[in-house]
């Protein structure tokens, strides 16, 4: 099969995601409990992981889905933030 032919079909679902490709097969993805952001995560990995767009970790640069907390968001009791960062890699100034 060439790349061109490569595709996947999104459906939205109640509580998830249905992503059905060419050939027929299909994946179901769920939210995890009251955690509605999960289903949409796991929907983004799944199309970074069937187009083969993430990388290895011996790449120069890999595609990450990460969640961040809203900028004026203020956690709640029984909330902690953790804090996680990302690195870049961007060209060289020219001299």
């Amino acid at each position: 099969m060439k790349k061109s032919d490569w595709g996947i079909e999104i459906t939205g679902v109640k509580n998830g995601f249905l992503v059905k490709d060419n050939n027929g097969n299909t994946v179901v993805i769920e939210e995890e409990g009251d955690d509605d952001l999960s289903a949409a995560e796991k929907l983004l990995w799944e199309i970074i992981n069937f187009f083969n767009l993430g990388g290895s970790r011996h790449d120069r640069e890999q595609i990450l889905v990460v969640r961040k907390m809203g900028d004026k968001y203020s956690p709640q009791k029984g909330e902690r933030v953790v804090k996680e960062s990302y690195s870049r890699v961007v060209g060289r100034k020219k001299k």
